[in-house]
């Protein structure tokens, strides 16, 4: 009996891009109208609620970071390719799979720090309590939220890289060109 793991892998990205993107959009719609809902306090009442900017911007920082995967898996990104194209296809596809192997890396680096930081806070009782000021988001969130999302920008990384490998799409590169 032969295991077909290729038609789950791509179950899996697909559920995965569909959970990533639904919460980018929760993120991005939360964020939105915390932001309404305290101008229009400001405007009408002349009051507004203080923990709306810290809350926002937690948002806001949480949409990025989560955000740098999807903007990687569509091509979203900034590309400096102007001499890469100008290569053969097999040295261009060449720089491309370094390139992609430099983020892998970068990611990882910045995935342990961040989940190092976050596991500093959590387990020192006294830090674990200290959060943003406002509304009190405690600081092993975000830094695990921060390990969190470059793990996933590496996982990103490693299977667009892995699809290139395979001839299952065109290299690692930018939609628009810089």
């Amino acid at each position: 009996m032969r295991l077909h793991l290729l038609p789950l892998a791509t179950r899996v990205a697909r559920t995965a891009a569909w959970i990533e993107e639904s919460l980018l959009a929760l993120l991005l719609a939360g964020m939105t109208g915390v932001a309404f809902v305290n101008v229009v306090a400001r405007r009408l009442f002349a009051s507004s609620f203080p923990w709306a900017l810290e809350l926002t911007l937690n948002l806001f920082l949480y949409l990025v970071l989560l955000g740098m995967a999807y903007a990687l898996r569509r091509g979203l990104h900034a590309s400096v390719d102007a001499f890469v194209r100008r290569l053969a296809p097999r040295a261009e596809k060449l720089c491309y799979l370094l390139a992609s192997l430099c983020v892998v890396v970068y990611a990882l680096v910045l995935s342990a720090t961040g989940f190092q930081i976050a596991r500093l806070f959590w387990s020192n009782p006294a830090l674990r309590s200290i959060g943003s000021e406002e509304i009190g988001i405690p600081h092993w969130l975000t830094y695990g939220v921060l390990g969190f999302s470059f793990a996933y920008l590496a996982i990103t990384a490693v299977a667009l890289t892995l699809a290139t490998l395979l001839g299952k799409q065109a290299a690692l590169r930018s939609n628009e060109h810089v």
